[in-house]
């Protein structure tokens, strides 16, 4: 009888046998009786009777009655009616519903634990499974399903996660009581690295019981990016460094040597190392602002910023590139366009990287297209709402345009659609990497797109701030020849 305290059993037994003790006298007197005589045995085993009787219908009508208020305890009524009776009744009826109360107390602290239990696991980023002696999967919380689909629960395991050493794991786990930690790998298209952490658990505590095993997916794909990213990011940035500088020393020896007293060649070797300084120059630069950026961006910035204002700025400094290879800058600002959320500096770095890049890689003679609007259905970042209110700024050239699987890849720092015209035009390979770290800390959206032979739009949206500033008439800034 688990759960029941020792001194209410005592109680409940002490109770029923002072019912019962009426009835042994009884007996006790009718064997008494008949021992004087026959005829007074007769009289005795009348008198008996009709005593068992009384003393049977007492006993039943109390039974009953105990009965009745143990179904209403069952029932889960909160407080029964007293069943009636004598004070041996009461007082097993007191008991009856003491023992009760204290289940349902226990009962009710299970079933909050379990739920606490449940709601832990429901928002741990581990992916937690459990499994039974058939394999089956038997639990999984939600960042389970929400990785490996809904209705897990009654599937095997083998249907959902098929890597041997995983497998093989469970099975130990489940036939031996081992545990284990297993790395692998999901198969294509979405393919995903788990570090898995196996271990078994019993049904009970007797080390016969039914064994379940549980597993626990930690995620590392995100992690092993990161690294490769980190990887990539050092070659990368040696190999860039490493070129210009080869170049720097050859040229340092050259001119100390052979071209010594050769005025002509000294001055063609000196207008190369002064590209090349310059290129070192402004990928150390880049750098340094890729990796300011990365340290403030989990603080978004709070300033009202006129992105007109900011254009108008970054075009008048780009004039004069623009206009030598004959490229016109066309602007068209929305009437009454808001402020936006954000930081002046950054936000002029990314309107100068965005219409840069459009002057580098549009066509001679062509034409780059500004406009800045205003948004109620701009994208927000992942995890966030999925429109917002916003500002939007976009910069759309005459180019050769880039192929559709190039996009996703734009903004990773180093990658180039094409390594050797990018190095021609003095690209460092960071430009949209800053750009994406800049919109990512003012919580915005850059969008990308672009028709191969076309040309390429690049589109910011920043969260509003404020109220309109006031009308601004659409413009056209001619920034070809004159």
């Amino acid at each position: 009888m688990a759960g029941f305290d020792r001194s209410e059993i005592t109680r409940l037994l002490g109770a029923t046998a002072a019912i019962a003790a009426p009835s042994a006298g009884t007996l006790a007197g009718l064997g008494l009786v008949g021992a004087l005589s026959w005829w007074w045995a007769v009289a005795g085993m009348l008198v008996a009777l009709a005593g068992s009787v009384a003393v049977a219908q007492l006993l039943l009508g109390g039974f009953h009655a105990l009965r009745d208020f143990a179904e209403a305890l069952a029932q889960g009524e909160e407080r029964p009616a007293p069943p009636p009776g004598g004070r041996i009744v009461q007082d097993i009826a007191r008991a009856m519903l003491r023992l009760w109360l204290k289940e349902r107390r226990r009962t009710e602290r299970l079933a909050i634990q379990a739920s606490d239990f449940a709601q832990v696991l429901d928002r741990l980023p581990l992916l937690v499974l459990t499994v039974d002696e058939r394999i089956r999967i038997r639990s999984a919380n939600r960042a389970a399903e929400e990785a490996m689909g809904e209705g897990l629960v009654g599937r095997e395991l083998v249907a959902v996660l098929r890597h041997p050493a995983l497998l093989d794991a469970v099975d130990q786990a489940l036939v031996r009581g081992d545990f284990a930690d297993v790395v692998f790998s999901t198969a294509a298209p979405d393919r995903r690295e788990y570090k898995a952490h196996v271990e078994t658990l019993r049904a009970g505590d007797d080390p016969g019981d039914a064994r379940r095993a549980v597993i626990a997916l930690h995620d590392l794909t995100q992690i092993r990016k990161l690294e490769q990213m980190r990887a990539d990011f050092v070659a990368n940035a040696s190999h860039e460094i490493r070129t210009p500088l080869a170049t720097l020393i050859g040229f340092i020896e050259t001119l100390r040597g052979p071209a010594k007293d050769d005025p002509e060649a000294a001055e063609h070797f000196l207008s190369i190392m002064d590209d090349q300084a310059r290129r070192m120059s402004r990928l150390v630069n880049d750098l340094l602002s890729l990796s300011r950026i990365e340290m403030n961006e989990h603080m978004p910035p709070a300033q009202a910023v006129d992105l007109v204002d900011v254009v108008d700025d970054v075009i008048s400094g780009l004039e004069f590139k623009a206009r030598a290879r004959g490229i016109e800058i066309e602007v068209g600002a929305e009437p009454g366009l808001p402020s936006a959320l954000g930081d002046a500096d950054e936000l002029a770095q990314v309107a100068q990287n965005l219409i840069d890049n459009a002057i580098k890689y549009g066509r001679n003679d062509s034409r780059i297209t500004v406009r800045l609007f205003r948004t109620t259905q701009a994208p927000r970042p992942v995890g966030l709402a999925a429109v917002m209110d916003a500002v939007a700024f976009s910069v759309t050239d005459q180019g050769d345009g880039i192929p559709r699987e190039h996009l996703p890849r734009l903004t990773e720092r180093f990658y180039r659609v094409d390594s050797a015209r990018s190095r021609q035009v003095g690209s460092t390979g960071l430009g949209l990497a800053i750009v994406k770290h800049i919109i990512n800390r003012h919580r915005g959206h850059l969008a990308i797109d672009s028709k191969p032979g076309e040309g390429s739009s690049f589109t910011i949206f920043l969260p509003v701030a404020g109220s309109a500033d006031g009308a601004r008439p659409v413009r056209s800034s001619a920034a070809a020849p004159r």
